[in-house]
């Protein structure tokens, strides 16, 4: 599902240098989704022992998914923002359940440069960022033989 006003996010991405074409040969996402799927399995085992650490790998799961759905359209985020750039275009693109992938990544951000010592996720926190990582590399894994390699960005 492409969302209706994802070209124009994705030519203002491309023009403003926070975006850039793969090559054909570079477009494959598969790999991406590999590391997604065995990053979310450490993540699992790693939540009964520290949710802070799961979490942050839940995080890189799915945005290593979200990664490897960009490179199937071709595209790769760059640049100092890049992280905001992949949720951002992925969201433009496919939407739901992408959203999360910013959420995450702004509370992953939080734990990495704490205003507060002791401000890390519980387990339940934990617990829902692997719910919402395993949602996305799902959709990662169901969305992404359906589209065009190499399209049209």
């Amino acid at each position: 599902m492409t969302i209706p006003h994802a070209d124009r996010v994705l030519h203002a991405l491309i023009e403003t240098g926070r975006l850039e074409r793969l090559s054909a040969a570079a477009s494959d996402g598969e790999h991406h989704l590999a590391s997604a799927r065995a990053v979310l399995a450490s993540a699992q085992r790693e939540l009964h022992h520290n949710p802070e650490t799961a979490y942050v790998l839940a995080y890189d799961a799915a945005r290593r998914a979200a990664a490897g759905v960009l490179a199937q359209h071709g595209l790769r985020a760059r640049g100092g923002a890049h992280h905001v750039t992949t949720a951002e275009a992925v969201v433009a693109l496919h939407g739901s359940p992408y959203e999360y992938l910013d959420t995450m990544r702004a509370r992953r951000n939080q734990m990495e440069y704490p205003l507060m010592p002791g401000a890390g996720p519980d387990y339940e926190e934990g617990e829902e960022a692997l719910r919402w990582a395993a949602s996305i590399v799902e959709a990662a894994a169901q969305e992404m033989p359906a589209i065009e390699r190499y399209p049209r960005f």
